[in-house]
């Protein structure tokens, strides 16, 4: 592989560029998806790109916003629906997941007592059926628009530089067997009366109109093809405010608390397979 990614904005001149790492970490996770074993009863939920509590540029209480990485609506699945399964996969090219640093909801939900697999990178719960993986790297997409990208720099940026985020015919390749693994695990997971949701933070804060277009999963646009029409499976994305605890679900703009109320879940809507059901949060508008 080369650059198996879509370009980040300003790409060779933001600071996303530990590209060896993301190569790495990239190939462990697609490694791990072929492995990957479904259970019954399974949520599967991808969460990609740099929470709040990330933003360590951004001064600001993040409050529940631990709760990004850990939605409340999974606790209380596993409170009313019983040999429930949560695999949680964490998908960001921040540095806080290179350096290991332990995210905000293992110390706030601290009675799961936590463990930590440093060979795996994995968080996993001893007293409830929860797997945290997280890879550091972004995630995996087809970009049409690679070599025109590199064109504005050419006269710019050192050559061998520039040859580091081409991407290649092999890397369209491998990105193309990804998103068919993801397809596999999400239709055994749902024969197994399972859940998927994926939710985006690979995100920017409002008000450039050079960053709007990269809104709505402009990063990895594909992943939508995963989730429509899809009853079983929900995709949503986080608008990047300080107070906003919501995320909006895509194809029909569906509004999703994630942190929890006095009361617990008060449903704005559910997904249903054939044996349970899974609840998602009122949440106040935007």
């Amino acid at each position: 592989m080369n650059f198996p990614f879509y370009l980040y904005p300003n790409q060779v001149l933001s600071g996303y560029t530990d590209y060896e790492e993301y190569l790495k970490e990239t190939e462990r996770l697609y490694n791990d998806l072929c492995e990957y074993k479904s259970k019954p009863n399974t949520i599967f939920q991808l969460i990609i790109g740099a929470v709040m509590e990330e933003a360590i540029d951004y001064k600001v209480d993040i409050n529940n916003h631990w709760r990004q990485l850990f939605p409340f609506y999974l606790e209380y699945h596993l409170e009313t629906n019983t040999n429930s399964n949560i695999d949680i996969f964490l998908i960001s090219p921040n540095i806080v997941f290179k350096n290991h640093i332990k995210p905000t909801f293992i110390n706030a939900t601290s009675y799961y007592e936590w463990k930590y697999d440093k060979n795996t990178k994995t968080y996993y719960s001893t007293t409830e059926n929860i797997n945290v993986h997280i890879y550091y790297t972004p995630f995996p997409s087809i970009d049409l628009n690679n070599y025109k990208s590199l064109s504005l720099y050419d006269t710019i940026i050192d050559k061998d530089h520039l040859k580091k985020l081409i991407q290649t015919e092999n890397d369209i390749n491998f990105i193309n067997n990804f998103y068919q693994e993801l397809q596999i695990i999400f239709e055994t997971i749902e024969k197994y009366n399972g859940f998927i949701i994926c939710n985006s933070y690979a995100v920017f804060r409002y008000g450039s109109i050079f960053f709007e277009k990269f809104h709505s999963y402009g990063l990895f646009p594909d992943i939508k093809n995963l989730f429509k029409d899809e009853p079983t499976r929900v995709l949503a994305e986080w608008v990047f405010k300080k107070d906003n605890y919501n995320m909006i679900r895509a194809f029909d703009g569906q509004k999703i608390n994630y942190t929890d109320s006095e009361t617990g879940i008060i449903p704005i809507f559910k997904i249903e397979n054939e044996k349970r059901e899974l609840c998602f949060a009122k949440s106040e508008i935007i």
